[in-house]
């Protein structure tokens, strides 16, 4: 596993969540201690390996009580993506992956809700898994072409490196990649990886 730490994306969402759900909202406003408490609590839960998972779990619950509509649509497959992305990060089955990837992309045929990038994104993830019937490089490439402006980008382009090493035997082509995501993403969730990587680039002393 190459640690896609979604710490950032869990922030962002766990934000979108409190909207649709009272209770969280109302301690965030309470100067009770036990309201505090919870909250620390919750963020305490986020920061633990899985625990991301059960927040956009609780999200998407929470989120079946808005009704229909875009806006719901939107969260829920956005949602969802990112508790794929949890589910990598933990650890967990593959096949998880390309159960989200394939949701995503059926619940927006159409592409107006502009979740295919993170779709192809965990689609590519379950292929570099191990996972069976996905042609990675295809896939990767797809996701580059047709979303140049992608919020997962950084990690797109770490699927590529991969592939070149990996698959075509292109060190130098994947040694590139490296360097540029670690020069354009400083923020990367992949930024470890990445050094990690170059290291083996460097030459044996």
């Amino acid at each position: 596993m190459y640690g896609y730490v979604i710490h950032r994306d869990v922030v962002i969402w766990l934000k979108g969540a409190a909207e649709v759900s009272r209770t969280v909202v109302a301690a965030r406003k309470s100067d009770k201690p036990e309201d505090s408490a919870k909250v620390a609590e919750a963020f305490a839960l986020m920061m633990e390996d899985g625990g991301a998972i059960q927040w956009f779990e609780r999200a998407l619950q929470l989120n079946e009580k808005r009704g229909g509509g875009d806006a719901a649509k939107k969260f829920r497959i956005e949602a969802l993506a990112r508790k794929g992305f949890s589910h990598y990060r933990k650890g967990d089955d593959p096949a998880v992956l390309k159960r989200i990837s394939d949701e995503l992309l059926a619940s927006d045929p159409d592409g107006k809700l502009g979740v295919h990038d993170n779709a192809l994104f965990l689609r590519a993830l379950y292929g570099g898994s191990g996972g069976e019937g996905v042609d990675l490089p295809a896939t990767v490439d797809e996701a580059i072409r047709r979303f140049p402006d992608s919020e997962v980008m950084d990690g797109l382009l770490y699927c590529r490196a991969q592939v070149l090493w990996q698959f075509n035997q292109d060190k130098e082509g994947a040694r590139k990649l490296l360097e540029e995501i670690r020069k354009k993403y400083p923020e990367s969730p992949f930024r470890l990886s990445v050094e990690a990587d170059l290291k083996q680039f460097e030459p044996k002393k």
